[in-house]
């Protein structure tokens, strides 16, 4: 629905910083791999020296079957051997109508310090400089558009990120509303991706 939604009825520029796709690449993707793996693998052994026992254990057999089997439901998504190509899938769908800045880091880094320092939004709870660079991504991507030509009045950042550098209560941090209007004059706010999906849906209607 989300590509649907992005491909064929979204109209404004979309923006995929490209600091994002680095961390999902770096972080994700691995997680999958590796975390994936061990995690399959050892409910895999666990439940076959499960079957090896008797039928006489009080029902914890079964029990602890139903765990697993209700564990499998809620997260087994997690350790798919497929997961990751899907996601790879996923990204090269989004990349082919969305605009991918990579803004230079070597003159920001003074200025992600400084702001680090001064607790200025976005990121300074976070201990790596990752959420900065994907505000300067988004920054850089909005003000290419305006270069370009391309009308828009309103932005909306997706994140499930929700600690208080970037919003309050789904209210983007002044700061950063303040900035993204001084640069492309245009209103803020931040959405979850449930809220985002929830949109989707409505529009695909």
């Amino acid at each position: 629905d989300i590509v649907d939604y992005l491909t064929n009825v979204h109209k404004a520029p979309f923006i995929l910083p490209g600091q994002s796709i680095q961390e999902f690449w770096n972080n994700e993707l691995s997680a999958v791999d590796t975390h994936g793996r061990k995690l399959s693998s050892a409910i895999g052994q666990f439940t076959s020296v499960l079957d090896a026992f008797d039928q006489d254990f009080g029902g914890i057999q079964e029990n602890l079957r139903t765990q697993f089997d209700s564990f499998n439901q809620k997260y087994g998504h997690a350790y798919l051997p497929k997961n990751k190509e899907r996601s790879i899938t996923f990204f090269e769908m989004l990349s082919q109508k969305a605009i991918t800045p990579y803004a230079p880091r070597t003159p920001f880094n003074e200025i992600c310090r400084q702001r680090k320092h001064t607790k200025t939004p976005p990121g300074f709870q976070d201990n790596g400089d990752g959420d900065f660079y994907i505000w300067l991504d988004y920054l850089t991507g909005l003000m290419l558009s305006k270069q370009n030509g391309v009308a828009f009045t309103h932005c909306i950042l997706v994140t499930n990120d929700v600690k208080k550098d970037w919003s309050r209560n789904g209210v983007a941090h002044p700061i950063l509303t303040a900035e993204l209007e001084a640069l492309v004059n245009c209103t803020f706010e931040t959405w979850t991706l449930d809220t985002f999906v929830s949109h989707v849906k409505k529009r695909l209607q």
